[in-house]
């Protein structure tokens, strides 16, 4: 008998939902009246998708953030899909190296990044934070950096191996930032991590190297770690708080159910403070465990010094 496979097992809309990032009702839609995808049925009705239907729905979303109809597109076979998005992000980064540097104040940056030139964007994140210091390199060249680089890329104006590579460079600089300045003895402990199936570490990084600026001994952790794991490690450090990164999926009862354990292990004796892209969408069960939320680095900041005066 053959062995089944994902692939040809199928997954059911609710599957598809998270991993696009689409709502159940668009993915019908676009199936309904533009045929985008044609998923297989059980005997029951239950619409199953393949992989390339997965595959089909990012790469339509992907060509619609960058102008195109759907008209246009929902006919198209993936790897049309692909050389058409390839052609339009050719056009767009002629149209970026044509324009005016000073329209864009991320232009220095970009540059680099587009012309594939590590060192150079290295070079520039180091000059600005020498310029600028800590928390204002972090709030006006990082945070706008990495949030122009990943609209960049999700309307398929930027390569994958340039996101990487420029992601990988602000990471350095976060992690020299973060380790540059160890508290002192005696300093209040920030443990920083994202919980289990977060592998997105900016925002945590980020969270990190503020805390440092601010004299906090920071215990960076990484990624993708369970909610036993984290509550141990600010067990042990007594840890002030407890900071979190959660960038997708929203609404996702894995991450809702990590994050509701870890508020319970920590006893109220952390503070646990959770950011980042998807972490509004848990917002109602972390405010009623007494968790908060940060929205950018002002409002981290705050919940930070709040900490200090109000112990």
């Amino acid at each position: 008998m053959e062995k089944q496979t994902i692939q040809t097992i199928g997954h059911p809309i609710q599957v598809v939902s998270r991993r696009t990032g689409l709502t159940t009702d668009r993915i019908r839609a676009w199936e309904r009246r533009y045929k985008v995808v044609i998923p297989r049925r059980t005997e029951t009705g239950r619409r199953l998708y393949s992989d390339d239907d997965v595959g089909k729905l990012l790469l339509v979303q992907r060509a619609l953030a960058g102008g195109r109809r759907i008209g246009e597109v929902a006919g198209l076979g993936n790897d049309q899909i692909r050389a058409l998005l390839k052609d339009d992000a050719a056009v767009t980064r002629i149209e970026m190296a044509t324009r005016p540097k000073a329209a864009n104040p991320l232009s220095e940056y970009l540059d680099s990044v587009h012309n594939l030139n590590p060192e150079a964007l290295q070079a520039s994140l180091s000059r600005a934070a020498a310029r600028l210091g800590g928390e204002a390199f972090i709030s006006q060249v990082v945070g706008p950096l990495m949030r122009e680089i990943g609209e960049l890329w999700s309307q398929g104006m930027l390569d994958p191996y340039l996101e990487h590579c420029s992601t990988a460079i602000v990471r350095k600089s976060l992690q020299e930032m973060l380790f540059a300045a160890p508290g002192k003895e005696g300093a209040p402990v920030l443990v920083v991590a994202t919980p289990s199936g977060q592998l997105h570490e900016i925002g945590a990084l980020m969270a990190g190297a503020l805390a440092s600026v601010r004299g906090w001994r920071v215990l960076y952790l990484g990624v993708d770690l369970p909610a036993e794991d984290i509550a141990s490690a600010a067990r042990r450090s007594h840890a002030r708080a407890v900071a979190l990164s959660v960038i997708y999926p929203g609404n996702d009862p894995k991450v809702q159910a990590e994050l509701d354990k870890l508020a319970r292990l920590l006893h109220g004796k952390s503070l646990l403070i959770v950011g980042g892209a998807a972490a509004k969408s848990y917002s109602d069960s972390l405010l009623r465990s007494g968790a908060a939320l940060f929205e950018d680095t002002e409002t981290f900041l705050d919940s930070l010094t709040r900490l200090l005066t109000n112990p």
